[in-house]
C-alpha cells in the first residue's frame, strides 16, 4: 500500500487510515507467558449456525486499547445483525471484563444469547461468568473474529489509538455506537444492525 511506503509516510497519507499506523504488521507483544484459560473451546467447535450466520445470538467480544492509558473499550458485536454493544472499562483486569459483559448482555433477549467467541487475552479469563457458551479463536488469528475486527475497524476512525479515552464520557461513547447502530449496510439489505435485531428477534422497532 502506497500509504505505508516511504514517500506515503512522508506525505503522512498513513493518518488518513482508520489506524493510522505508519507500518503495517501486528504490533510487538511482550513475551510473557500467560497460564492456559481455563475450560477453553477452541472456535472450530463453535456450532455451524454461528459460522454461516444463520440465526442470532452468536457474537463476537474484543477490547479496544488505547496507548499508554490502562482504560479500554469493552466491544461486542453479534453476527447477523452486526448489533455493535459497547462499554468504557476502567482498567483490563479479567474480573472488570467479565462482570461488565455479564451486565450488557443480560440485558439482551434470553433467545439472543447463545454464544460469545473471544481472543487468547488475559482479560477474558473469567470467561465462565458470562451467560452463554463461550469459544475462543487460534492464537495470532484475529481474522476468525472477522465481525468485530471488521466493527473496531469503523470504530477506529472516531477512536484512534492516540485517542485519550478517560476524557470521553459514556455519553459520547454512546453517540459513536448509535450512530453505527443506526447506518444501513447493504449486507442487510440495507437494513440498519438495530433494524435488522429488532427483526430477527421478531419485535417492532420504534426510534
Amino acid at each position: 500500500m502506497w500509504a505505508h511506503s516511504p514517500a506515503g509516510r512522508r506525505e503522512g497519507a498513513h493518518k488518513l487510515l482508520p489506524y493510522g499506523k505508519p507500518r503495517r504488521g501486528r504490533r510487538a507483544r511482550k513475551l510473557k507467558r500467560l497460564p492456559p484459560i481455563p475450560n477453553r473451546v477452541p472456535i472450530h467447535e463453535r456450532p455451524s449456525a454461528a459460522n454461516d450466520r444463520s440465526e442470532t445470538g452468536h457474537w463476537e467480544g474484543d477490547l479496544m486499547l488505547f496507548g499508554g492509558q490502562r482504560e479500554a473499550l469493552l466491544t461486542m458485536t453479534e453476527r447477523k445483525s452486526r448489533l455493535l454493544l459497547a462499554s468504557k472499562l476502567p482498567d483490563r483486569k479479567a474480573e472488570t471484563t467479565a462482570e461488565t459483559m455479564k451486565e450488557i448482555l443480560l440485558q439482551v433477549p434470553a433467545q439472543a444469547r447463545k454464544t460469545m467467541t473471544l481472543d487468547n487475552g488475559g482479560e477474558f479469563y473469567q470467561h465462565h461468568k458470562l451467560p452463554m457458551q463461550t469459544y475462543f479463536c487460534d492464537p495470532r488469528s484475529p481474522w476468525q473474529r472477522g465481525a468485530i475486527e471488521n466493527a473496531n475497524g469503523v470504530l477506529r476512525r472516531s477512536l484512534p489509538r492516540k485517542t485519550k479515552i478517560n476524557n470521553w464520557s459514556d455519553d459520547d461513547i454512546d453517540d459513536i455506537i448509535w450512530t453505527y447502530n443506526t447506518t444501513p449496510r447493504k449486507c442487510l439489505g440495507f437494513l440498519t444492525p438495530l433494524e435488522a435485531f429488532a427483526k430477527y428477534q421478531g419485535v417492532a422497532l420504534e426510534i
